[in-house]
C-alpha cells in the first residue's frame, strides 16, 4: 500500500483574480447598459429628442431642450426632454473658440457670455423681449480642453419656471 496521492491545492490567487475580473467586466457592461438605457432618444432623420434621457454635453445640438440646469457645477451630461415637455432651457447656438493653450476660466466665461449674447440676436424677437429668459452657457474646463474640447454651448434659461415648446 502506499500513501494516498497528495491533494492538489487550489490556487487561491488565480481564483480570486478570475472572480475580480468577472466582477469588473460585469460592472463595465452594466454601466454601459445603464448609460444606454438612460440616454435620450433622437429621431434618426431630424435629430430631435423624442424621449427623455441624458445627453452628453459634447453631444448637445441646437434645439435640444434641457429639463433643468445647475449653475456652477461642471457638466458632463444633461437631462434632455422633447421640447413639447416642460423644460428649463434650450440650446440655441454652438460655437468653437480658437485653439491654443487653455485661456483660463475667466477668459472662457467672457467668450461664452459675449458669443452667446451675439448669437441671441438670431432668435425671435419674442424671446429677446421676454424678461423671463436668461442665457446660460457651457464652456470647456481645463480638463476637457486638454482632450480637444473648444465648444461653447448657448442655452436660453427660464429661472421663473419650466416652459413647453421650442
Amino acid at each position: 500500500f502506499g500513501a494516498p496521492p497528495p491533494k492538489k491545492k487550489a490556487n487561491v490567487g488565480a481564483i480570486l483574480s478570475a472572480v475580480i475580473g468577472g466582477v469588473v467586466i460585469l460592472a463595465v457592461a452594466g454601466g454601459f447598459v445603464i448609460r444606454t438605457l438612460s440616454s435620450a432618444d433622437r429621431d434618426s432623420d431630424t435629430g430631435e429628442i423624442t424621449a427623455p434621457g441624458d445627453v452628453a454635453a459634447d453631444a448637445l445640438q441646437v434645439g435640444d431642450c434641457i429639463e433643468d440646469l445647475i449653475d456652477g457645477v461642471p457638466v458632463t451630461e444633461l437631462p434632455a426632454v422633447p421640447c413639447s415637455e416642460p423644460h428649463r432651457g434650450e440650446v440655441y447656438a454652438l460655437f468653437d473658440v480658437a485653439d491654443g493653450p487653455f485661456p483660463g476660466e475667466a477668459a472662457l466665461s467672457q467668450m461664452g457670455e459675449e458669443g452667446c449674447l451675439d448669437r441671441l440676436e438670431n432668435l425671435s424677437q419674442d424671446i429677446i423681449d421676454d424678461p423671463g429668459v436668461q442665457i446660460f452657457y457651457l464652456q470647456p474646463t481645463g480638463e476637457s480642453w486638454s482632450y480637444g474640447d473648444r465648444e461653447i454651448v448657448c442655452l436660453t434659461y427660464y429661472p421663473d419656471g419650466q416652459r413647453t415648446g421650442s
